[in-house]
């Protein structure tokens, strides 16, 4: 996952959210199973929020 293009609507974000996005910000790319290690939950709460962050633009998912 990368981080989208210009699109400022984070003020409304979870901390989890805000958190995802400061980490792909600053390693420019971060695997589902890294941020499940992080944060210590399960694969389909960080698919959610990866999910409503890229719904928002605020990031572009890669497959692969």
């Amino acid at each position: 996952m990368q981080t989208g293009k210009d699109h400022t609507d984070q003020e409304k974000l979870s901390k989890s959210q805000g958190k995802i996005l400061e980490l792909i910000n600053k390693q420019g790319f971060v695997t589902i199973d890294a941020l499940t290690s992080l944060f210590k939950v399960t694969p389909q709460t960080i698919r959610r929020d990866i999910n409503n962050l890229c719904y928002r633009n605020l990031l572009q998912r890669h497959h692969g």
